[in-house]
């Protein structure tokens, strides 16, 4: 029950505005555990490494579209990188226009620490 009242409000938050939103939800020093990834991120083609922060690229759906429906994606890659391209941002845009407003999980990579990428993604879901 609770699991779906978390979900219902997310959704009610997600589809409250109408533009593209940027939510930082942690970085490696204000996360509950750090990644141990260090320097700055690096972007090849659509695929984002050396991730270390974060951040949920939100997309209101279509108002003339609205389900009231909202998802949230969490991009591809093998714990190596994100293809935060075709599977997010792309993903996210698609859904948006079709009546579900997305919110697309740029989360911190592993690193060999498996817990890293569940608590980014459980922060996401909050």
């Amino acid at each position: 029950m609770r699991r779906l009242l978390v979900l219902t409000a997310l959704a009610a938050a997600l589809t409250a505005g109408a533009q593209q939103r940027i939510v930082r939800l942690w970085n490696n020093a204000s996360a509950p555990h750090d990644n141990g990834l260090r320097g700055g991120e690096r972007v090849e083609e659509d695929r984002l490494f050396n991730t270390t922060e974060a951040v949920l690229y939100v997309y209101a759906a279509d108002p003339a579209r609205a389900t009231g429906q909202a998802a949230v994606g969490c991009p591809g890659g093998g714990y190596r990188f994100l293809s935060i391209g075709g599977d997010g941002h792309a993903v996210g845009r698609w859904l948006a226009e079709h009546g579900v407003t997305a919110a697309v999980l740029k989360y911190r990579l592993p690193n060999g620490r498996c817990e890293v990428p569940l608590e980014d993604t459980e922060a996401a879901l909050r």
